[in-house]
C-alpha cells in the first residue's frame, strides 16, 4: 500500500539496515535455518520425517504465522475445508465432490491447495472494523514478538498509513519490553557492541514516544552489575544478577547496591505520577546514567 506520508523520513524514528533492531518482527525461520532448528521452532507441532529442509522451513514459518497445521487432518476434512472456502483442485470437481472420492486424492495435493489459499488470502476491510477490534489486533501482533526487543525500530505495521500509525504506535511501545544498555561514560573493559544501538534508540526516538514505554530491560556495561527488569506501571525493579559471581567483590557489591537504589527511586517516582504518559526523556536518561552515577557516588564515598 502506498504511503500517505510526503516525507518518508517521518515514517520511523530511525532505521538501521541489516541490524537486529529491525529484524525482530521478521519470521525466525530463514533460508539458512537447519532442519533441526526448524523443528525446534515449529513446536509443539512435529515436522514429518523425510521432508526437505526447504519444506521444513516452510512449515515452521506457517507455525510462526499462526496458520492451521493441515498434515494430521483426514483427507475428508481437508476436502470439506476446500469446499467451504470455494477452492478447486486440479482434478474434475464433480468427480471428487463426495467424501468417498475425496479419499483417493493425494493428501499432499489437498494440503498444497489449502496452504496456497492461506498464502494468497487478503483482508481489505481492516479499516472498517471497530477501532476497539483493530486495537486488539495490534496488541496480539506486538505480543507475539520475542522479548526483550533490542532497541527496536518501529515495526512495518506503523508505516502503512496515517490511520494505522496513529492507532498502532502507542500500543507498540505499551506492549513490548525494550532492552537498553547503560552508558557508564567510563573506560571499562566490558563494553558491549550493542551500546551504540541503544544510544541510537534513545537519540532518535521522539520524546512523544518515550512516555509510552511501560517496561524495559536495562543491561549494564559490566557483568558484575547484572541486568534489571523495570516495570514503570508498578514502580518495580527486579535485578537479574550475572551467573558470574563478580558481585561478591566488595567494590562492585557496593556499586550495585547504589545503582539498585537509584533505579528503584526513579521507577517509583514515575509510577506515582498521574495519567498514562509518565516517563519523560529526562527520566530515561537517568536510568541509562545509573551505572555511571553509582560508580561516581561510590568513588566520592571512598575518597
Amino acid at each position: 500500500m502506498p504511503s500517505e506520508y510526503e516525507d518518508e523520513r517521518e515514517l520511523d524514528d530511525y532505521n538501521s539496515e541489516d541490524c537486529d533492531c529491525d529484524a525482530y518482527w521478521k519470521l525466525q525461520c530463514r533460508v539458512h535455518t537447519t532442519r533441526r532448528e526448524a523443528q525446534r521452532k515449529a513446536r509443539p507441532f512435529s515436522i514429518p520425517k523425510g521432508v526437505s529442509t526447504y519444506r521444513a522451513i516452510e512449515l515452521c514459518r506457517r507455525v510462526q504465522r499462526g496458520l492451521l497445521w493441515y498434515i494430521p487432518i483426514p483427507n475428508a476434512d481437508l476436502r470439506k475445508f476446500i469446499d467451504d472456502r470455494g477452492l478447486q483442485t486440479v482434478h474434475n470437481y464433480n468427480a471428487i465432490a463426495t467424501t468417498k472420492t475425496a479419499s483417493i486424492i493425494p493428501k499432499n495435493e489437498l494440503v498444497q491447495i489449502l496452504e496456497k489459499a492461506d498464502d494468497e488470502a487478503t483482508f481489505e476491510r481492516f479499516t472498517e472494523l471497530p477501532p476497539e477490534l483493530r486495537s486488539r489486533v495490534y496488541e496480539l501482533h506486538f505480543q507475539s514478538f520475542e522479548e526483550p526487543l533490542y532497541a527496536p525500530s518501529q515495526p512495518p505495521i506503523t508505516k502503512v498509513s496515517k490511520l494505522l500509525r496513529t492507532e498502532s504506535t502507542p500500543l507498540f511501545y505499551q506492549n513490548v519490553s525494550v532492552r537498553l544498555w547503560t552508558n557508564p561514560n567510563l573506560q571499562v573493559s566490558h563494553w558491549t557492541k550493542d551500546l551504540p544501538v541503544s544510544q541510537a534508540f534513545v537519540s532518535n526516538t521522539s520524546e512523544e514516544h518515550i512516555p509510552m514505554l511501560r517496561r524495559f530491560c536495562l543491561s549494564c556495561s559490566r557483568p558484575e552489575l547484572g541486568n534489571y527488569d523495570i516495570d514503570l506501571v508498578r514502580g518495580i525493579v527486579s535485578c537479574k544478577t550475572s551467573n558470574q559471581c563478580f558481585a561478591a567483590v566488595q567494590r562492585w557489591a557496593h556499586i550495585k547496591s547504589i545503582m539498585e537504589k537509584r533505579l528503584g527511586e526513579t521507577a517509583k517516582d514515575i509510577a506515582a505520577r498521574s495519567g498514562l504518559r509518565k516517563m519523560l526523556m529526562s527520566d530515561l536518561k537517568l536510568f541509562l546514567d545509573a551505572e555511571g552515577a553509582a560508580v561516581r557516588e561510590w568513588e566520592a564515598m571512598s575518597g
